[in-house]
This record gives structure tokens, sequence and C-alpha cells, in this order.
């Protein structure tokens, strides 16, 4: 579990830590206060492969070459993050954005002419722990529309530090379809608890279920004492349940998962199952990052944890005044008493 997040030169963070981490965390803080640059930072560190560095910097869209531009702080050359661990680990990245006339494996020819439209991302990962020190180091090229060349391994291993998921809009979009995203909960055998949580606002629901229906398999609700529904039919709100539940309950256990405003993409009612469904994940070891701009999310989540006598979620009460990054930690009980001062916060 990772228990502190430090950026030096990421993004609008000059510099800046955000400490006192636990199973369920949810970042506040009024606009441009770096809480989506704090989701991206812990997902580069756990991310051991270059090219998946190059999709992550690129993951808010805009012109590629614009969007790289701004991933390290000028002036500092290079950004670092690091997060540290309970047990006295840590793992640190750097990334740094370069010119490709330093590429020697790529042929001159093939890349005469696109030294003004192409980047290199170079992304550097050490790992430590009582075991000892891993680092690996791999370069990839982005062009401006966005397309990757198959990175480089320049040394080392590469090696994914701790499994984690980013789940933002576009993530939930590329789960493809519902049945695809119910096989990926029955392999990790969690059709339960996402059936728990929708029965919140579908009584009297006892299952999810793939039937054929003519030449097709389709994901349909069973409730009890009624004929199958296709979940297609069930509204937006259920769907879109299904698959963030499927987004979050792929991380392996003791994985992180990366919450990005989940309450853009879910409809109100089921907020609250979307609260039940990650405190039931955080029982399983899985840590929960979040962001939010929801009071109305950040409630249920206080009250479920009250119910379960849980000291989380925390609370993480995020400043960024002139790059420099600082945050307020409160456990569930402090956040509950300083509720207005939160609304304040959502709201600006």
């Amino acid at each position: 579990m990772i228990s502190s997040i430090k950026i030096e030169a990421f993004r609008g963070v000059k510099e800046g830590q955000v400490d006192g981490l636990g199973p369920i965390n949810i970042l506040v803080g009024p606009n441009n206060s770096g809480k989506s640059t704090c989701l991206e930072a812990v997902a580069l560190v756990g991310t051991g492969n270059a090219l998946k560095v190059a999709e992550l910097l690129l993951h808010r869209g805009g012109p590629p070459l614009d969007a790289l531009d701004h991933v390290v702080r000028a002036p500092a050359k290079s950004a670092a993050i690091t997060v540290a661990f309970p047990d006295g680990g840590g793992c640190r990245c750097d990334v740094s954005i370069g010119g490709v006339n330093n590429a020697l494996h790529f042929d001159r020819a093939k890349t005469e002419g696109l030294k003004e439209t192409m980047k290199r991302v170079v992304a550097t990962l050490v790992y430590a722990s009582p075991a000892g020190n891993r680092s690996s180091a791999g370069c990839t090229y982005v062009d401006d529309q966005g397309k990757m060349a198959t990175p480089t391994l320049e040394g080392g291993v590469v090696f994914d530090p701790f499994p984690l998921k980013l789940v933002d809009v576009q993530a939930v979009r590329e789960l493809g379809t519902l049945e695809d995203a119910y096989t990926l909960i029955q392999r990790v055998g969690r059709v339960e608890s996402v059936v728990q949580a929708l029965t919140k606002s579908m009584k009297g629901l006892v299952d999810l279920r793939i039937l054929k229906s003519g030449e097709d398999f389709i994901l349909h609700a069973i409730f009890e004492g009624q004929p199958p529904v296709p979940v297609y039919l069930t509204g937006d709100g259920s769907k879109r349940l299904v698959e963030l539940a499927s987004a979050i309950l792929g991380v392996d256990p003791d994985g992180v998962v990366l919450l990005e405003e989940p309450e853009c993409y879910q409809h109100p009612r089921y907020l609250r199952e979307l609260a039940s469904l990650l405190i039931e994940s955080a029982k399983t070891n899985r840590q929960i990052i979040l962001s939010t701009h929801s009071m109305e999310l950040v409630d249920l989540l206080l009250e479920a944890g009250e119910e379960e006598r849980l000291e989380y979620p925390f609370v993480h009460r995020l400043r960024l005044v002139d790059g420099k990054l600082s945050g307020v930690v409160l456990n569930r009980e402090q956040a509950t008493v300083t509720r207005k001062d939160l609304l304040e916060d959502l709201r600006a």
C-alpha cells in the first residue's frame, strides 16, 4: 500500500507531497489544485514500460506534442515522482522529454524530416525495498498524430512495481460491451459483490447472467419471480456501474485503483452503489485513490465507512499555490466534522 506521494517538476506542480494515504483516499480541492496530477503521478510510478508511460502522458487529450511539452514543469529538465511504502521501501520514476536526434537505434533515413515532429519519452524507474534495488529505463517516440513506436530498452529490466488501474472516462468507454465487463467480473469471482451493490436500486435483483437471445449472448438481470431482463434495458446507471465494477475489480488484489471524478460518468442514483463497491474493494486489499467534486459521493463514502466502523475513508484537502502542492489529511471522523469546509473546496 502506498503511504505517500512526492512530486517534483511534474505538470503544474513544482514541488509537493501528499502523506497519510490509507485504504480509501478522497482527494478534494478547488479546480487546478493538483488532484488529477496526483493520480497521474501514481500511475506513472506503477507503470514499468516506456510505451505505457507515453500513452499515459497523452491520455488528457489535445495535440500530442503539446501534451508532451507540458509534462515537465519549466525550467526543470525532468520530472520526478516518488511513492513510499509503509515497510520503508519505495519507488521513484523520473520522466524526461527530449529530441529524436539522440535516437541511435533508429535508422537515419527513417528519422530524416521527423526531428521536428517527434518526441522522445524516457522513463527511469527505481524500486527500493529490503530485498534490494531494481531499475529499468526505456524510450519511445510519439509523432504529431499521437502514434508511438515500439520502445527500446536501454538498460536493466522492465517491471511493474505494483498492479494499478487508472479509471477515467476513457477507461470506462474502452471496456467494450457489457458482456466483456461481466466476463472480467466473473473471472475475478466478484459477481456477487456487484449484484449486492445493484440491489440498493434494483429491488428484487438476485443475479447477473449472460443468456442467449436469438443469435446473440446478452447480459441479463435476474429478478426474483420475474423473467430475465437485458441489462441494456435497465437504464444507464446500472450499465455504468457494471462497467465501473469491471474496471475497478480488474485490478489484482494488493493493487491500486485510481479513479478520476467517477461521478462524471455515473448516474447520481447509483453513487450509493459505487460507494458500497469501493468499500468492498478496499476490504480485499485494493487501495483506492479518487478525486471528486461530488459532496454526495463524499458523504456516501463517509457513511459507508461509519457503518463498517472504519477509520477510513481519508480525505485529503489539496492546495496548489505558485507550483507548491500541499495537503491536509482528515480521517473519517474529522472529515465528517469539517463537512462545511469540504463543501467549499468542492464548490471552488
